[in-house]
């Protein structure tokens, strides 16, 4: 699966000068989105949500458009039809406010919104986006380019209708995740001399390429020193029928490939800590004081940026995981140096950097190893969470 499982409703912010990352960075384009409304539309009742999006970059762009991106659900009339679509964002009824002007800097003319079936835009040739276009003519110049950052010059978007919860793959909150950002421009045209008298103008397009896989491992080989447990997929890892007098591990395998020449970041984090099922319960703070809860492995010296030794269930009790590298030798740790916490969205953790390179990559391969004993006071039944894997750009 490309990207990773829980890519619901993701609003891509381009500004289109050869793609730029949304992380910050030494150079290049932050972005920042917020939302006054982060309810799934139902089959029945569409939710609006007006979107704020804060830009800002270090580097100068003159006569350029700020370009957005919005995930829709094909190049078709049903991506604008007042109807919510599962995973993807309705544009009927939307309308757009560009910053205001800086003279002579950025000035910008009226907001152009393309639906997906009028933009047909993709990066990949299989998923569509909404298109909107904010140009503007000036200098560009980077000091003045701070949209909604350290003011109130918010690019908004009023009025689109958030998606439908994909029923296959539920998740409590609608997440707004910014993935790219950059500006596009006229840039110069090469040109090759065929004959002293005429000339052939030759163009190639290469276009910006990220991509994340997440792959399922099957039963059996040794990972991260250890076996794998159970079969899992891209979407599932499935730690089966386990007790607490021992580990259960299990594994996927994480493929990244980028031609940006500043490389990329691949962050983690889970929503909380395993719960049990069919219970109404969060996990507060570490979660060991709850017994529906299993808490991420209490275990001395690991945290979500510590490595410690986990070798066996009496060290600590929970959930943790390590890395294997077995091409490009990206990872932040491996996992002889031990296991780590994941960052936990519930506790106010920002996701967790695991896996970086400072380059282009044509294939990095990792395996991510799971490893998890119940606590002796975990209720039976089945325990679950969401982990949330995202690629970006760095500068």
């Amino acid at each position: 699966m490309k990207w990773n499982a829980y890519r619901l409703a993701m609003v891509m912010v381009g500004l289109f000068w050869g793609l730029q990352g949304v992380q910050a960075a030494e150079h290049g384009l932050q972005t920042r989105i917020t939302s006054d409304n982060y309810t799934y539309s139902s089959s029945s009742v569409p939710e609006r949500a007006n979107l704020r999006l804060s830009l800002q970059t270090n580097d100068p762009a003159p006569n350029a458009s700020i370009q957005v991106l919005i995930y829709a659900v094909a190049p078709t009339a049903t991506a604008s039809d007042g109807i919510a679509d599962i995973n993807a964002f309705d544009l009927s009824g939307v309308s757009v406010e560009c910053p205001r002007d800086i003279p002579g800097i950025f000035e910008f003319s009226e907001p152009v919104i393309e639906s997906a079936q009028v933009a047909n835009y993709s990066l990949n040739g299989r998923e569509y986006f909404h298109r909107i276009t904010c140009p503007y003519t000036g200098t560009g110049t980077p000091g003045y380019a701070d949209f909604g950052y350290t003011n109130d010059n918010y690019l908004v978007i009023k009025n689109l209708i958030n998606p439908q919860n994909d029923p296959n793959e539920p998740l409590s909150q609608l997440i707004y995740a910014p993935i790219w950002a950059s500006f596009t421009y006229n840039a110069p045209q090469a040109m090759m001399t065929l004959t002293s008298a005429r000339s052939v103008k030759m163009l190639a397009t290469v276009m910006p390429q990220l991509t994340l896989e997440l792959l399922g491992v099957p039963q059996g080989g040794q990972y991260c020193g250890v076996g794998n447990d159970n079969e899992t997929s891209g979407e599932l890892a499935n730690f089966g029928r386990t007790d607490n007098t021992r580990f259960a591990n299990v594994v996927q395998e994480l493929v990244i490939t980028t031609n940006m020449i500043h490389g990329y970041v691949l962050t983690a984090q889970i929503d909380d800590q395993m719960r049990l099922e069919g219970q109404d319960i969060t996990c507060e703070g570490d979660g060991k004081s709850n017994d529906g809860c299993i808490p991420q492995a209490q275990v001395s010296g690991m945290s979500k940026n510590t490595t410690a030794a986990w070798q066996n269930i009496d060290q600590g009790r929970g959930l943790a995981f390590s890395l294997q590298n077995t091409v490009g030798g990206d990872n932040d740790f491996v996992y002889t140096d031990g296991y780590r916490h994941f960052a936990d969205r519930q506790a106010g953790d920002s996701p967790e950097k695991i896996i970086s390179n400072g380059g282009d990559v044509h294939y990095s391969r990792n395996y991510v190893c799971y490893r998890m004993v119940p606590t002796d006071s975990n209720y039976d039944g089945t325990y679950r969470n969401h982990i949330y894997y995202t690629l970006t750009v760095k500068f």
